[in-house]
């Protein structure tokens, strides 16, 4: 509902106002904390360019799954995993679910917001719960796999670009939708 003013000093003392009562903890869109909407848009971009473009947001495409045969003999690791699951995603071993590694609920983890902070920590500190094929996939939490994926230079967990661009458009959603909640007058 558009609000009238009868000069520049009001429209000020507005903005001052609505600027001052603004922070992560606000509402946003969603029902959420505005911190846990940038949490999720953030987790959203990541597992969207880690499962559709197989790369980071910042260091690019990440190597290939092996498929070179283990020196013990049998499959690559590539041909094993394409068997067991159906696909060769890198940094997806089991089905997409909580405590899988690129999960969206694995990437959002559990934020901490308060009104001018929000601590944005990967991970649920579990095993997955869906599509499990291996007995090592029950042995291993996400933040370990996350571990591992890192070490093989296969970063994922990145504020790049697109992440970043992401999460100005809630802030700046959720700003606007607390300006308009505001009735100063």
């Amino acid at each position: 509902m558009p609000m009238e003013y009868q000069n520049l000093d009001e429209v000020m003392d507005f903005i001052r106002k609505s600027h001052a009562t603004f922070g992560f903890h606000v509402q946003g869109e969603s029902g959420q904390s505005i911190g846990e909407e940038c949490c999720e848009a953030g987790a959203q971009t990541i597992h969207s360019i880690g499962i559709s473009e197989q790369r980071g947001g910042k260091t690019g495409a990440w190597p290939a799954n092996s498929t070179d045969p283990p020196k013990s003999g049998g499959p690559s690791y590539a041909a094993r995993k394409r068997r067991a699951y159906g696909h060769t995603i890198v940094n997806a071993r089991t089905n997409d679910g909580p405590g899988s590694m690129l999960s969206l609920e694995s990437l959002k983890g559990v934020p901490a917001v308060t009104p001018h902070q929000v601590d944005w920590k990967y991970g649920l500190q579990r095993p997955p719960t869906a599509g499990v094929v291996w007995r090592d996939d029950l042995r291993r939490t996400d933040e370990q796999k996350a571990g591992y994926a890192h070490e093989q230079k296969r970063n994922f967990f990145e504020l790049g670009t697109e992440v970043i661009q992401a999460i100005g458009r809630v802030i700046f959603a959720g700003f606007r939708a607390h300006m308009e909640r505001q009735s100063w007058k």
